[in-house]
C-alpha cells in the first residue's frame, strides 16, 4: 500500500543556478516542476540548496530537511560545514516555505492545518520530492538530516526508501495525533476540532485504533487506515527502519514534541545513538555545535556503526 502511496516519478530535467563560489565549496539552486500540483503556482515548482564541495569529496550526499515555518539557517549552516567536510548537502525547500510561498500567506502557513486534503497533499509532496531529489544527488551513499517536521518526515523516508542507510533527526518524535492533541504546535488545530466536536474520548478512541493499525501492519497486514493520517506517521514504518544508522536528538522539555511520542518512535526503532538533551523544542540552539560535531561524526563514520 504505501508503495503505492509514496512513489513518484523521476525528475527528467532540473534547472540549475550558481549562488555563490566559496574557497571550500560551491552554492547552487536547483528546481524542476513539482511532480503534485496544488492551486498555488508558487508551490508547484520544487527547490533545493546544493552545496558542492570541492576538495576531499566523500561521494556521500546528505538531504537536509527543515522545520516548519523554517527559513532553513540552521540546515544551511549544517550543509555548509558538510560541504566543509567533502558531503555534498542539499537543503530541500518544503512545500509552502520561502520561496514556495503563495502571495497573502505566511512562510509554512499551509503546510499543517485542519485541512487534511491540504496538509496531507504537503506531507506526500515533501515525501515524493525528497526521493525524486535523491535520484539526482551525486553521492553512491545518501544520508538524511530533519529539524522537527523534516525530521518527522526523515523517518518516514528511511523506512520506506532502503537507498537513505543513515539518518539524523533532531526534536522528532512519532504518534502524530499525540503530538497535535496534546503538543503545544497542535493548541490551534485541537481547539479547532473541538469546536467541530471532537472530545477526549475520541481522541482515546483514536488512539486505540492507531495501536492496532500498527500491530497489523507490523505483522506485514497492510491494510486501509482507519484515518489517512495514520499513513504519515513515523511509527507506522519503524519496523522497516532497522536496517537503518539513525542518530536521535531530542529535548527533555520539549512541548511541542512530548516525551511519550519521543521514547514511542525510539523504542519502535530499536534506535541505538539517542540523545536527550536538557533542553526544549526551541531551545536546542545552544547546543547547535554540539549537534554539529556529533552529527558530523556519525555521517564521516556511519560504515563503522552501522556494523556495531
Amino acid at each position: 500500500m504505501y508503495r503505492k502511496i509514496f512513489s513518484y516519478r523521476k525528475i527528467k530535467g532540473f534547472n540549475r543556478k550558481y549562488i555563490e563560489r566559496k574557497i571550500e565549496y560551491d552554492i547552487f539552486e536547483l528546481s524542476w516542476p513539482a511532480e503534485f500540483k496544488t492551486p498555488f503556482y508558487e508551490n508547484n515548482t520544487a527547490y533545493a540548496i546544493h552545496y558542492r564541495p570541492k576538495l576531499n569529496r566523500r561521494n556521500r550526499s546528505i538531504i537536509l530537511i527543515p522545520g516548519l515555518h523554517s527559513n532553513a539557517n540552521f540546515g544551511r549552516g549544517v550543509a555548509r560545514g558538510l560541504a566543509k567536510s567533502g558531503f555534498d548537502a542539499f537543503v530541500y525547500i518544503l512545500p509552502y516555505h520561502m520561496m514556495r510561498t503563495p502571495k497573502g500567506y505566511k512562510n509554512g502557513e499551509l503546510f499543517l492545518s485542519t485541512q487534511f486534503e491540504l496538509s496531507g497533499g504537503a506531507f506526500l509532496q515533501t515525501v515524493k520530492e525528497t526521493r525524486a531529489l535523491a535520484d539526482i544527488t551525486t553521492g553512491e551513499e545518501k544520508g538524511l538530516f530533519g529539524i522537527s517536521l523534516g525530521g518527522i518526515i526523515s523517518h518516514i523516508l528511511m523506512g520506506i526508501d532502503n537507498r537513505f542507510t543513515a539518518g539524523v533527526t533532531v526534536s522528532s518524535g512519532g504518534n502524530i495525533n499525540r503530538v497535535l492533541w496534546t503538543g503545544l504546535i497542535g493548541w490551534a488545530i485541537k481547539r479547532e476540532l473541538k469546536r467541530r466536536g471532537a472530545t477526549e474520548r475520541d481522541y482515546i478512541n483514536i488512539q486505540k485504533k492507531f495501536k492496532k493499525f500498527l500491530d497489523d501492519v507490523r505483522e506485514g497486514n497492510w491494510r486501509k487506515p482507519d484515518y489517512p493520517w495514520f499513513l504519515f506517521d513515523p511509527l507506522t514504518y519503524a519496523h522497516l527502519n532497522h536496517p537503518r544508522n539513525v542518530l536521535m536528538f531530542n529535548g527533555l522539555f520539549d512541548l511541542v514534541i512530548p516525551l511519550k511520542s519521543i521514547l514511542e518512535l525510539k523504542n519502535a526503532l530499536e534506535c541505538r545513538h539517542f540523545v536527550i538533551l536538557p533542553s526544549g523544542h526551541l531551545t536546542m540552539l545552544p547546543f547547535s555545535i554540539y549537534i554539529y560535531f556529533y552529527l558530523r561524526d556519525f555521517f564521516i563514520n556511519w560504515d563503522d556503526k552501522i556494523k556495531n
